[in-house]
């Protein structure tokens, strides 16, 4: 969504504010190559984007808070170590 606009505190809120949050089990994660409102979809991985790694990083907390499972969807030669900077984020 952050192609389309929405920072992601705002895409957390409007995913885990309403009533569907509860159906919400898995969130495909990835960064961005592209500025905000661009309006083209450009994956980058989560350590690679231009989205802040502060912003990134309260992402993934409210993710983890609600028990919902992420999900890397940008083809990476490094896993790893994404998935390592998803676990240390306490």
């Amino acid at each position: 969504r952050w192609a389309l606009g929405y920072d992601l505190e705002e895409a957390y809120h409007l995913l885990f504010s309403k009533s569907i949050a509860k159906n919400i089990t898995l969130i495909h994660l990835n960064n961005s190559q592209v500025k905000k409102r661009a309006r083209k979809y450009r994956h980058a991985t989560i350590l690679d984007g231009i989205i802040p790694n502060y912003k990134m990083n309260d992402f993934i907390q409210s993710i983890k808070n609600n028990k919902t499972v992420i999900t890397l969807e940008t083809q990476s030669t490094d896993y790893d170590k994404q998935l390592a900077y998803i676990y240390d984020i306490k």
